[in-house]
């Protein structure tokens, strides 16, 4: 910004309430607006994988066309992205599991290993002595 405000020989301040209030007259398409977009554009691409996905019999004007399995799987991609972008998914469950460890937890720990070692060492002294 301030090499901006140098180019222009106006203060960093004055540069950023510029570009603040530009940012503000420009339009911002709205999420919903977006939304539809999408939709369109989603639209669009399984109308164009259709034919593809299921197949064509044979006709008098041709042999069969089996199912394209890579334009299935294209098809279920777009719907399970409709689905989201529209909010048609059950939310997602996540189990956390916390433990939470406080100082009095610490210190007990702390004491039981201290109290452990010194089990060891007064252990390791007796079978030296022997």
């Amino acid at each position: 910004m301030g090499e901006i405000a140098n180019q222009l020989g106006i203060s960093i301040s004055r540069c950023s309430h510029i570009y603040k209030r530009a940012l503000q007259r420009s339009p911002h398409p709205s999420v919903d607006a977006m939304r539809v977009e999408d939709n369109a554009l989603i639209d669009r691409l399984i109308r164009a994988l259709f034919p593809k996905a299921v197949g064509r019999p044979a006709t008098a004007e041709g042999p069969a066309v089996p199912p394209d399995e890579a334009a299935v799987r294209e098809i279920r991609l777009l719907l399970q992205r409709r689905a989201r972008l529209n909010g048609m998914d059950a939310p997602l469950r996540i189990t956390a599991e916390v433990h939470v460890v406080t100082e009095d937890a610490v210190d007990a720990e702390l004491a039981r290993l201290a109290a452990e070692v010194a089990a060891v060492q007064s252990s390791a002294a007796t079978s030296v002595d022997a």
